[in-house]
C-alpha cells in the first residue's frame, strides 16, 4: 500500500499547481484518509465527526459519516489492485439528510511498466461543487512510454472546467504537454552522435470564471532573435484580451545537438540549413479566440524556454 499511496499523493498533488483556486468545494473531509493492508480497507474518524454503521468487505469500506453540524455524509472506498500492478481506487460522498442532490467523488488509475499511465478525475456536483449547483470537474492524465531504449515519450493532460445549474459551461482551463528526448542521435550525415535531442510541445487555454481580470501579451519580433538567414518569420505584436475571453498560449521548446554534425543547424562549415546558430529553439503564440484579431508568435534559436511567459492567467512557466 505504501507504494499505492505515494503514486496517488504524487498524482494529487498535479492539482496543486494549477493557478485557479476556483474548484474550493468537494468532500466534507479530504479524500485519501484511509489505508489498505491486503485488501482491507481501514480510516479513523475525521476529528469534530462521529462515524457509524461501517460495512466493510474485501477492497470495499462504507461507512455514514456525521459533522459537528448534524449533516450526514455517506462515504464509500472501492479499492482494487490487479496481479500486473494496476490499481485503482474510488472514494465518493454523497449527502444523508438532506434534499440537496450532488456528489463527491475521485477516481485514481495507475497502470505501471514500460508504458505507465496515471489518472486522476474529480467531480463535484450539486452541494458540492464551488457554487452549490451545477458541476465542477477536474482531470489530470499523464502517459510515460520507456520501452525503447534511450528514447523516452511523455504526454500530460490537465483539465478543469465548472457549469452552471443549467449545465452551461461557464469556464475552463486546458493544459497539454507532450515531451520526446533521444539520447543517442543520428546526425543529417548518417553518423551517430551523443548529445541531447528534446522536444517539448505545450498548449494552454482558459475562458469564463477562470480568466477573472484583463490582461496583454507582447512578444517581440522574430528579427535579430534568431530568425530565417533572410530575416523573415513571425512579427510578434501584442494580444489584449477581457474577463471571461477565451485566450490560448502555445510553446515549442527544442535542443537537437547531433543534429550540428549533417549540417541541419548550419552550425558550422558551410552547411547552409535552415536556421544558424546553436542547437536551441523556441516558438509562442498568443491567441485571444474570443475576437477577431489575429494571433501573435515569434521564435529564438538562442533559447528553449518561452520568450515571454503570462503567468496570469496561464499559471506557471513550463520548463523544458
Amino acid at each position: 500500500m505504501a507504494v499505492w499511496r505515494g503514486v496517488a499523493s504524487a498524482i494529487s498533488a498535479i492539482f496543486l499547481l494549477s493557478p485557479f483556486p476556483l474548484i474550493a468545494a468537494g468532500p466534507p473531509v479530504p479524500f485519501d484518509a484511509w489505508s489498505v493492508n491486503q485488501g482491507s480497507i481501514t480510516s479513523s474518524c475525521p476529528g469534530g465527526s462521529s462515524c457509524q454503521n461501517t460495512i466493510s468487505d474485501q477492497g470495499m469500506m462504507q461507512r455514514t459519516l456525521i459533522d459537528s453540524s448534524g449533516q450526514r455524509y455517506y462515504q464509500t472506498i472501492i479499492y482494487d489492485q490487479q496481479k500486473d500492478g494496476t490499481q485503482l481506487t474510488s472514494e465518493s460522498f454523497v449527502k444523508g439528510n438532506s434534499q440537496e442532490g450532488g456528489i463527491s467523488t475521485r477516481q485514481v488509475l495507475s497502470i505501471p511498466g514500460t508504458t505507465t499511465i496515471n489518472s486522476v478525475s474529480v467531480l463535484n456536483t450539486g452541494w458540492a461543487s464551488n457554487s452549490g449547483a451545477g458541476s465542477d470537474i477536474q482531470i489530470h492524465q499523464t502517459l510515460e512510454d520507456h520501452s525503447i531504449t534511450k528514447v523516452g515519450y511523455i504526454d500530460s493532460f490537465t483539465f478543469e472546467s465548472s457549469q452552471d445549474a443549467n449545465e452551461n459551461v461557464t469556464g475552463y482551463y486546458l493544459d497539454i504537454r507532450q515531451e520526446v528526448t533521444n539520447s543517442t542521435l543520428i546526425g543529417g550525415d548518417g553518423v551517430t552522435t551523443t548529445g541531447q535531442d528534446k522536444h517539448v510541445f505545450v498548449t494552454r487555454k482558459t475562458s469564463g470564471n477562470f480568466v477573472t481580470s484583463p490582461g496583454s501579451a507582447s512578444l517581440p519580433r522574430s528579427g535579430g532573435m534568431g530568425g530565417m538567414m533572410d530575416g523573415s518569420g513571425p512579427q510578434g505584436g501584442t494580444v489584449s484580451w477581457r474577463v471571461g475571453d477565451e485566450i490560448q498560449v502555445i510553446w515549442i521548446g527544442q535542443v537537437c545537438e547531433g543534429c550540428q554534425s549533417g549540417g541541419m543547424m548550419g552550425g558550422g562549415g558551410g552547411g547552409g540549413g535552415m536556421m544558424s546558430g546553436g542547437s536551441s529553439f523556441s516558438y509562442q503564440a498568443y491567441d485571444n479566440l474570443s475576437d477577431s484579431s489575429a494571433g501573435i508568435a515569434t521564435r529564438s534559436i538562442s533559447q528553449t524556454a518561452p520568450i515571454n511567459w503570462q503567468t496570469a492567467p496561464f499559471g506557471e512557466q513550463p520548463k523544458f
